[in-house]
């Protein structure tokens, strides 16, 4: 029988490793059209995760935890509005890539560690 701690940790191993494979995808692949969808991918799962923290921070009782979700979300969008705005301009996109990657990184610190 598996307590909420367990699946907890299973859900945690489960999202860590589709994380992973996707943030290594998006940035090891050459097809263009295959970096922008593991990009996007990474973008749904980093607010996802924003989602999460902020939850898991109000609820808990750890403010900083809600408001760091918040900001983790925030740059998450505007790293999706500024792929879409920037399009055609490779520099753009691997910044929008990195900050996708590191956001969603920031999240589940603040989501499960912290």
């Amino acid at each position: 029988m598996l307590t909420g701690l367990d699946l907890l940790v299973i859900v945690f191993m489960i999202l860590v490793g589709i994380i992973a494979l996707s943030i290594s995808l998006m940035f090891l692949l050459k097809n263009e059209k295959a970096k922008k969808i593991f990009f996007y991918i990474t973008s749904i799962l980093a607010l996802y995760i924003a989602y999460v923290a902020t939850r898991i921070g109000f609820v808990s009782g750890y403010p900083v935890n809600g408001i760091l979700g918040i900001l983790v979300g925030l740059v998450a969008i505007a790293g999706f509005v500024l792929e879409r705005v920037f399009r055609k301009n490779d520099k753009v996109f691997l910044i929008s890539r990195i900050s996708s990657a590191s956001v969603i990184v920031l999240g589940l610190l603040t989501a499960f560690i912290i």
